[in-house]
């Protein structure tokens, strides 16, 4: 009888997306902090390609209210 490999039911994570992942969360850190509404909808869709467009608009919205509420 063959015996069973124990598995230790972690999921493999992959440090290199993860790493990418990280940059491109701190890249749209910067991008609200600038105010930079294009570089922040273009890391947007590149972090997360499957958001639909309700979605999108739903995060540019929240961007814009941003933008207006730290505004002097």
């Amino acid at each position: 009888m063959a015996r069973r490999r124990e598995t230790s039911g972690k999921k493999h994570i992959d440090k290199e997306k993860e790493r990418v992942l990280e940059e491109r969360m701190e890249a749209m850190k910067i991008a609200i902090e600038c105010g930079n509404e294009e570089d922040y909808i273009r890391l947007l869709k590149l972090t997360k390609p499957d958001l639909t467009r309700e979605q999108l608009l739903s995060f540019v919205n929240e961007f814009r209210l941003l933008r207006r509420n730290r505004q002097p």
